[in-house]
């Protein structure tokens, strides 16, 4: 996981935080801030859709993957996502 990372240019502190424990939220959501400030939608959505498979169970992500996917045209993914971001915020 690590070599992967780093291709696609992780920050070595994130990606050890994610070969450590691939679920951590604080890991995921700083890739995805990063990507987003350096402007690189494509990245941020890839990363939530890693997150969301990687078993992060965190609302914010999957809320953040809704609003996306809702932008992009896909009602019934952005339905699913936010669906599961309110289950897991009830949680």
């Amino acid at each position: 996981m690590l070599d992967a990372l780093a291709a696609r240019g992780v920050r070595w502190t994130q990606a050890i935080a994610l070969e450590l424990s691939p679920r951590s939220f604080p890991a995921w959501w700083g890739l995805v801030k990063l990507a987003e400030k350096e402007g690189r939608p494509a990245e941020v959505r890839a990363l939530l859709t890693e997150a969301v498979a990687a078993g992060t169970g965190s609302p914010s992500i999957f809320k953040k993957l809704a609003e996306i996917e809702g932008k992009a045209g896909d009602a019934a993914a952005a339905e699913r996502h936010l669906a599961e971001a309110r289950r897991l915020a009830e949680q």
